[in-house]
Protein backbone atom coordinates (compact mmCIF):
# COMPACT_ATOMS: atom_id res chain seq x y z
CA UNK A 1 0.00 0.00 0.00
CA UNK A 2 1.31 3.11 -0.62
CA UNK A 3 2.65 5.62 1.43
CA UNK A 4 0.85 8.49 0.14
CA UNK A 5 -2.66 6.85 0.48
CA UNK A 6 -4.76 7.98 4.01
CA UNK A 7 -8.30 7.39 5.41
CA UNK A 8 -9.92 9.36 3.66
CA UNK A 9 -13.53 10.65 6.28
CA UNK A 10 -15.17 9.59 9.17
CA UNK A 11 -12.46 8.05 10.76
CA UNK A 12 -11.94 10.58 14.12
CA UNK A 13 -14.77 11.32 16.54
CA UNK A 14 -13.89 13.74 19.73
CA UNK A 15 -15.37 15.76 22.29
CA UNK A 16 -14.66 19.03 21.85
CA UNK A 17 -14.29 21.99 25.10
CA UNK A 18 -18.21 22.64 24.35
CA UNK A 19 -19.27 19.17 26.37
CA UNK A 20 -22.47 19.65 23.90
CA UNK A 21 -20.22 19.16 20.95
CA UNK A 22 -18.87 16.20 19.25
CA UNK A 23 -16.13 16.32 16.32
CA UNK A 24 -16.42 14.52 13.39
CA UNK A 25 -13.21 15.03 11.19
CA UNK A 26 -14.56 14.25 6.92
CA UNK A 27 -12.06 13.95 4.19
CA UNK A 28 -13.47 14.11 0.78
CA UNK A 29 -10.94 14.47 -2.19
CA UNK A 30 -9.40 17.43 -1.47
CA UNK A 31 -10.96 19.28 1.01
CA UNK A 32 -11.44 18.15 4.75
CA UNK A 33 -14.50 19.08 7.21
CA UNK A 34 -14.38 19.32 10.49
CA UNK A 35 -17.76 18.41 11.30
CA UNK A 36 -19.02 19.42 14.88
CA UNK A 37 -22.36 18.17 16.40
CA UNK A 38 -24.28 18.50 19.72
CA UNK A 39 -27.21 16.17 19.34
CA UNK A 40 -25.99 12.67 19.93
CA UNK A 41 -28.47 10.92 17.94
CA UNK A 42 -27.44 13.11 14.39
CA UNK A 43 -24.05 12.41 15.51
CA UNK A 44 -24.32 8.68 15.87
CA UNK A 45 -26.49 8.85 12.83
CA UNK A 46 -23.87 10.38 10.50
CA UNK A 47 -22.06 7.01 10.75
CA UNK A 48 -23.04 6.34 6.91
CA UNK A 49 -21.11 9.94 5.90
CA UNK A 50 -18.28 8.19 6.55
CA UNK A 51 -16.39 7.15 3.09
CA UNK A 52 -13.33 4.64 4.45
CA UNK A 53 -11.68 5.15 0.77
CA UNK A 54 -7.85 5.34 0.90
CA UNK A 55 -6.99 8.85 -0.94
CA UNK A 56 -3.98 10.46 -2.37
CA UNK A 57 -5.58 14.41 -3.22
CA UNK A 58 -3.61 16.88 -1.55
CA UNK A 59 -6.05 19.04 0.99
CA UNK A 60 -6.33 22.22 -0.40
CA UNK A 61 -9.33 23.42 1.50
CA UNK A 62 -10.67 22.97 4.94
CA UNK A 63 -14.13 24.12 6.23
CA UNK A 64 -16.27 24.06 9.53
CA UNK A 65 -19.67 22.26 9.50
CA UNK A 66 -21.62 23.01 12.81
CA UNK A 67 -25.17 21.66 13.69
CA UNK A 68 -26.89 22.96 16.90
CA UNK A 69 -30.46 22.05 18.22
CA UNK A 70 -32.07 25.34 17.66
CA UNK A 71 -36.10 26.36 18.11
CA UNK A 72 -36.95 22.89 18.12
CA UNK A 73 -34.62 21.91 14.93
CA UNK A 74 -31.41 21.65 14.17
CA UNK A 75 -29.31 25.26 12.78
CA UNK A 76 -26.76 24.54 10.50
CA UNK A 77 -23.37 26.78 10.28
CA UNK A 78 -20.61 26.59 7.78
CA UNK A 79 -17.46 28.42 8.70
CA UNK A 80 -19.76 30.31 11.04
CA UNK A 81 -22.26 31.59 8.49
CA UNK A 82 -25.99 30.24 8.79
CA UNK A 83 -26.52 28.39 5.84
CA UNK A 84 -30.12 26.40 6.96
CA UNK A 85 -32.36 25.33 9.65
CA UNK A 86 -33.81 21.88 9.68
CA UNK A 87 -37.12 20.51 11.40
CA UNK A 88 -36.00 16.82 11.91
CA UNK A 89 -32.48 14.84 12.02
CA UNK A 90 -32.93 12.96 9.85
CA UNK A 91 -33.08 16.14 7.15
CA UNK A 92 -30.49 17.76 8.83
CA UNK A 93 -28.22 15.15 7.70
CA UNK A 94 -29.37 15.16 4.38
CA UNK A 95 -28.21 18.80 4.22
CA UNK A 96 -24.62 17.91 5.87
CA UNK A 97 -24.30 15.34 2.99
CA UNK A 98 -25.23 17.72 0.41
CA UNK A 99 -23.25 20.80 1.80
CA UNK A 100 -20.19 18.30 1.96
CA UNK A 101 -20.15 17.09 -1.13
CA UNK A 102 -21.10 20.72 -2.30
CA UNK A 103 -17.73 22.12 -0.26
CA UNK A 104 -15.59 18.97 -1.77
CA UNK A 105 -16.52 19.57 -5.13
CA UNK A 106 -15.49 23.41 -5.03
CA UNK A 107 -12.21 22.34 -3.97
CA UNK A 108 -11.36 20.82 -7.60
CA UNK A 109 -10.12 22.30 -10.40
CA UNK A 110 -13.85 22.56 -12.05
CA UNK A 111 -14.19 19.18 -13.54
CA UNK A 112 -16.86 17.76 -15.71
CA UNK A 113 -19.38 15.63 -13.58
CA UNK A 114 -20.73 12.52 -15.10
CA UNK A 115 -23.53 10.56 -13.28
CA UNK A 116 -21.74 7.17 -13.52
CA UNK A 117 -20.40 4.39 -11.51
CA UNK A 118 -16.26 3.81 -11.54
CA UNK A 119 -15.05 0.42 -11.39
CA UNK A 120 -11.42 -0.77 -11.82
CA UNK A 121 -10.26 -4.10 -13.03
CA UNK A 122 -7.56 -6.21 -14.85
CA UNK A 123 -8.89 -4.39 -18.09
CA UNK A 124 -8.14 -1.10 -16.63
CA UNK A 125 -11.08 1.24 -15.70
CA UNK A 126 -14.38 1.58 -17.08
CA UNK A 127 -17.79 3.54 -16.62
CA UNK A 128 -21.10 2.43 -15.84
CA UNK A 129 -23.31 5.13 -17.08
CA UNK A 130 -27.59 5.24 -16.63
CA UNK A 131 -30.53 7.66 -15.61
CA UNK A 132 -31.94 7.54 -12.41
CA UNK A 133 -33.64 4.25 -11.85
CA UNK A 134 -31.72 2.23 -14.87
CA UNK A 135 -30.25 -0.54 -12.36
CA UNK A 136 -26.98 1.34 -12.08
CA UNK A 137 -26.47 1.23 -8.62
CA UNK A 138 -27.72 -2.55 -8.41
CA UNK A 139 -25.22 -3.76 -11.00
CA UNK A 140 -22.84 -1.80 -9.42
CA UNK A 141 -23.46 -3.46 -5.60
CA UNK A 142 -23.25 -6.84 -7.50
CA UNK A 143 -19.87 -6.22 -9.23
CA UNK A 144 -18.49 -5.51 -5.80
CA UNK A 145 -19.43 -9.48 -4.94
CA UNK A 146 -17.62 -10.21 -8.26
CA UNK A 147 -14.00 -11.39 -8.90
CA UNK A 148 -11.83 -9.26 -11.17
CA UNK A 149 -14.34 -6.05 -10.20
CA UNK A 150 -13.26 -3.13 -7.69
CA UNK A 151 -16.15 -0.87 -7.61
CA UNK A 152 -14.80 2.87 -6.71
CA UNK A 153 -17.99 4.56 -7.12
CA UNK A 154 -21.59 4.34 -8.19
CA UNK A 155 -23.01 7.78 -8.54
CA UNK A 156 -20.30 10.31 -9.92
CA UNK A 157 -17.18 10.05 -11.60
CA UNK A 158 -15.32 13.93 -12.04
CA UNK A 159 -13.54 13.75 -15.28
CA UNK A 160 -10.45 16.78 -16.65
CA UNK A 161 -8.46 15.85 -19.67
CA UNK A 162 -9.26 12.59 -20.20
CA UNK A 163 -8.80 10.97 -16.66
CA UNK A 164 -11.56 9.87 -14.39
CA UNK A 165 -11.28 10.14 -10.27
CA UNK A 166 -14.35 8.23 -8.48
CA UNK A 167 -16.31 10.60 -5.76
CA UNK A 168 -16.08 8.65 -2.35
CA UNK A 169 -19.70 8.36 -1.27
CA UNK A 170 -21.13 5.37 0.24
CA UNK A 171 -23.59 3.25 -2.13
CA UNK A 172 -26.66 4.39 -1.19
CA UNK A 173 -29.02 1.15 -1.75
CA UNK A 174 -32.80 0.73 -1.56
CA UNK A 175 -34.91 -2.30 -0.87
CA UNK A 176 -34.88 -3.81 -4.70
CA UNK A 177 -30.88 -3.48 -4.58
CA UNK A 178 -31.09 -5.47 -1.48
CA UNK A 179 -33.47 -7.57 -2.75
CA UNK A 180 -32.13 -8.23 -5.95
CA UNK A 181 -28.42 -8.86 -4.26
CA UNK A 182 -29.12 -11.46 -1.49
CA UNK A 183 -25.28 -11.50 -1.26
CA UNK A 184 -25.81 -8.54 1.04
CA UNK A 185 -27.45 -10.56 3.72
CA UNK A 186 -24.23 -11.22 5.09
CA UNK A 187 -22.09 -8.27 4.51
CA UNK A 188 -21.18 -7.39 8.04
CA UNK A 189 -21.27 -3.17 9.04
CA UNK A 190 -24.13 -1.94 6.49
CA UNK A 191 -25.61 1.17 7.99
CA UNK A 192 -28.94 2.87 8.12
CA UNK A 193 -29.79 6.11 8.79
CA UNK A 194 -33.53 4.90 10.30
CA UNK A 195 -35.22 8.53 10.00
CA UNK A 196 -37.83 9.95 7.59
CA UNK A 197 -35.42 11.70 5.48
CA UNK A 198 -33.58 8.58 4.29
CA UNK A 199 -36.47 5.97 5.43
CA UNK A 200 -35.69 2.22 3.53
CA UNK A 201 -31.99 3.60 2.81
CA UNK A 202 -28.50 1.47 3.61
CA UNK A 203 -25.23 2.82 3.29
CA UNK A 204 -22.49 0.08 2.19
CA UNK A 205 -19.13 0.25 0.79
CA UNK A 206 -16.08 -1.84 -0.81
CA UNK A 207 -14.80 -1.62 3.01
CA UNK A 208 -17.50 -3.35 4.07
CA UNK A 209 -16.90 -6.33 2.06
CA UNK A 210 -13.07 -6.04 3.14
CA UNK A 211 -11.86 -4.92 -0.25
CA UNK A 212 -10.09 -1.98 -0.66
CA UNK A 213 -11.79 1.15 -1.52
CA UNK A 214 -8.82 3.75 -3.62
CA UNK A 215 -10.01 6.75 -5.08
CA UNK A 216 -7.42 7.98 -7.83
CA UNK A 217 -7.22 9.30 -11.29
CA UNK A 218 -7.11 6.98 -13.83
CA UNK A 219 -7.83 6.41 -17.96
CA UNK A 220 -11.07 4.95 -18.37
CA UNK A 221 -11.14 2.25 -21.05
CA UNK A 222 -14.71 1.41 -21.79
CA UNK A 223 -18.09 2.61 -21.19
CA UNK A 224 -21.25 0.96 -20.58
CA UNK A 225 -24.77 2.59 -20.92
CA UNK A 226 -27.44 1.11 -19.21
CA UNK A 227 -30.85 0.34 -20.96
CA UNK A 228 -33.20 -0.78 -18.04
CA UNK A 229 -35.16 -4.08 -19.03
CA UNK A 230 -36.42 -4.91 -15.56
CA UNK A 231 -37.22 -8.88 -16.09
CA UNK A 232 -35.61 -9.62 -18.78
CA UNK A 233 -32.66 -10.95 -20.21
CA UNK A 234 -29.27 -8.72 -20.21
CA UNK A 235 -27.10 -8.30 -23.71
CA UNK A 236 -24.35 -5.92 -25.00
CA UNK A 237 -24.92 -3.73 -28.40
CA UNK A 238 -22.56 -1.78 -30.06
CA UNK A 239 -22.50 2.00 -29.30
CA UNK A 240 -21.14 4.52 -31.81
CA UNK A 241 -18.34 7.40 -29.95
CA UNK A 242 -20.42 9.81 -31.68
CA UNK A 243 -23.42 8.40 -29.80
CA UNK A 244 -21.78 7.49 -26.44
CA UNK A 245 -20.81 11.45 -26.49
CA UNK A 246 -24.49 12.53 -27.00
CA UNK A 247 -25.28 9.33 -24.09
CA UNK A 248 -22.25 11.47 -22.01
CA UNK A 249 -24.24 14.68 -22.49
CA UNK A 250 -26.94 13.94 -21.22
CA UNK A 251 -25.75 12.36 -17.65
CA UNK A 252 -23.24 15.09 -17.52
CA UNK A 253 -22.42 18.74 -15.63
CA UNK A 254 -20.22 20.82 -17.60
CA UNK A 255 -17.54 22.84 -15.73
CA UNK A 256 -18.08 26.51 -15.17
CA UNK A 257 -15.31 27.11 -17.95
CA UNK A 258 -18.26 26.96 -20.67
CA UNK A 259 -19.77 24.23 -23.36
CA UNK A 260 -16.77 24.28 -25.45
CA UNK A 261 -14.69 22.69 -22.56
CA UNK A 262 -17.43 20.52 -21.78
CA UNK A 263 -17.53 18.93 -25.48
CA UNK A 264 -14.05 18.43 -25.31
CA UNK A 265 -14.16 16.57 -22.43
CA UNK A 266 -16.75 14.06 -23.04
CA UNK A 267 -15.99 14.18 -27.00
CA UNK A 268 -12.42 12.74 -25.93
CA UNK A 269 -13.54 9.87 -23.18
CA UNK A 270 -16.45 8.85 -25.95
CA UNK A 271 -13.59 8.66 -28.94
CA UNK A 272 -10.60 7.01 -26.35
CA UNK A 273 -12.76 4.29 -24.95
CA UNK A 274 -15.00 1.31 -26.10
CA UNK A 275 -18.39 2.00 -25.96
CA UNK A 276 -21.54 -0.19 -25.47
CA UNK A 277 -25.01 -0.01 -24.83
CA UNK A 278 -25.55 -2.79 -21.63
CA UNK A 279 -29.54 -3.72 -22.11
CA UNK A 280 -30.02 -5.04 -18.24
CA UNK A 281 -32.02 -6.90 -16.81
CA UNK A 282 -30.63 -10.57 -15.13
CA UNK A 283 -27.88 -9.79 -13.15
CA UNK A 284 -25.96 -12.47 -13.87
CA UNK A 285 -25.86 -12.05 -17.79
CA UNK A 286 -25.11 -8.12 -17.34
CA UNK A 287 -22.15 -9.46 -15.72
CA UNK A 288 -21.01 -11.88 -18.22
CA UNK A 289 -21.75 -9.56 -20.74
CA UNK A 290 -19.09 -6.53 -18.87
CA UNK A 291 -17.01 -9.26 -19.41
CA UNK A 292 -17.14 -9.88 -22.86
CA UNK A 293 -17.42 -5.73 -23.65
CA UNK A 294 -13.72 -5.96 -21.12
CA UNK A 295 -11.94 -8.73 -23.69
CA UNK A 296 -10.32 -6.55 -26.18
CA UNK A 297 -9.03 -4.52 -23.63
CA UNK A 298 -7.53 -7.09 -21.94
CA UNK A 299 -6.02 -8.29 -25.18
CA UNK A 300 -4.26 -5.43 -25.83
CA UNK A 301 -3.18 -5.17 -21.73
CA UNK A 302 -1.50 -8.62 -22.52
CA UNK A 303 -0.07 -7.51 -26.02
CA UNK A 304 1.74 -4.59 -24.41
CA UNK A 305 2.51 -6.86 -21.50
CA UNK A 306 4.43 -9.01 -24.25
CA UNK A 307 6.17 -5.90 -25.85
CA UNK A 308 7.38 -3.99 -22.90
Amino acid sequence: MSGRLRLATGETSERLGDPDLVRRTLRLLACEIELDVDCDRLERGLGWMAANALQSMEITRRHRLTVRRRDEGYAIDCDGEAVSWEPEPGQAAVRLSSLAHELALAALPDPTRVHAGCVDSPAGRFLVVGERGAGKTTLLTRLMFEEGFAVRSDELALLTSGVVTPFPRRFRLRPPTSRLVPQLAGVPGVLAYEDDAWGGITFVDPSDLGAEWRIDAATVGAIFFLVPAHDGGSRLEGCSRVEAARLLMTQSAGPAGGAERWLDDVCTLAASSLCYRLILGNLDQAVDAARVGLAPLCGAAARQGGTS
